[in-house]
């Protein structure tokens, strides 16, 4: 008796370019965390925004204080894992800035950041954490405080 094959992982559709250059941002970030990147590369893809879009040609915004993860290895396959999405070669060209803006890992960390803010409201609002407050002086500490991961069940 055969054992039954693995079901192969569905591919994922292909994200449509973004219509409006508002949308590039959000577009950018959902793009990097399709691509198969490992390591560095992703790390480089995830502190990057994308400037401009011409054909086959990319230009990528990154923090000057992100330069040292760049490399002629790292560009190459990140430039490389966008060709094979897209089934057209892409070249990247980098350029730094002070700012690069609302890359992968800034939208990632302002998220944590209001999710770790609501959790910490929500536990100053729980009756029993204000009464252990107020009857035993008690204090929260505000470093163990972690949020809820959104697929985590609720008790």
């Amino acid at each position: 008796m055969s054992e039954p094959e693995p079901k192969a992982e569905p591919t994922p559709m292909p994200l449509a370019e973004p219509e409006s250059d508002q949308d590039v941002g959000s577009w950018w970030a959902a793009l990097v965390e399709r691509l198969p990147l490992d390591g560095a590369a992703r790390n480089l893809a995830r502190n990057t925004v994308l400037a401009a879009r011409q054909e086959n040609q990319w230009t990528l915004r990154l923090s000057t204080g992100h330069q040292v993860l760049v490399n002629p290895e790292r560009t190459q396959e990140l430039a490389g894992a966008l060709s094979d999405y897209f089934q057209r070669r892409i070249r990247l060209n980098l350029e730094y800035d002070a700012d690069a803006g609302d890359t992968p890992e800034a939208i990632d960390q302002e998220r944590r950041r209001v999710r770790l803010e609501e959790a910490r409201g929500a536990l100053l609002e729980d009756r029993t954490v204000q009464t252990l407050i107020q009857q035993f002086n008690a204090r929260l500490d505000e470093s163990s405080i972690q949020p809820r991961d959104h697929d985590q069940p609720t008790d």
